[in-house]
């Protein structure tokens, strides 16, 4: 099966403003999830990837996801940079990574 590694920013001038203003109004979890879903339109499949919110100081807000489709970007408000991630790991290799959970965890 085949993944892959994006990381995702929010334009500096986003075009649709108003959406990101009534996403924003619904608290950063839900914007979050709700804004990532827009990367991977309408087809019907189930949730297929994981993400991760990222912000550096005053910089841009970033997003960094693990997908089994490749996210679209959507011209005027989300940038896409992809490659294909394909994790080898050998018996005894441990990894290490950070969980953020909201309501219901």
């Amino acid at each position: 099966m085949s993944y892959y590694f994006s990381k995702v920013q929010l334009s500096s001038q986003p075009q649709e403003r108003e959406l990101l203003r009534s996403l924003s109004a619904q608290g950063d979890a839900y914007f979050d999830h709700a804004l990532i879903w827009k990367l991977f339109p309408g087809d019907g499949a189930a949730r297929d990837f994981l993400f991760r919110r990222e912000r550096e100081g005053k910089g841009p807000l970033s997003y960094y996801a693990v997908s089994q489709r490749a996210p679209l970007a959507i011209e005027g408000m989300l940038t896409v940079q992809s490659k294909p991630y394909a994790p080898k790991l050998n018996v005894g290799e441990r990894i290490r990574f950070d969980l953020r959970c909201t309501d219901g965890c």
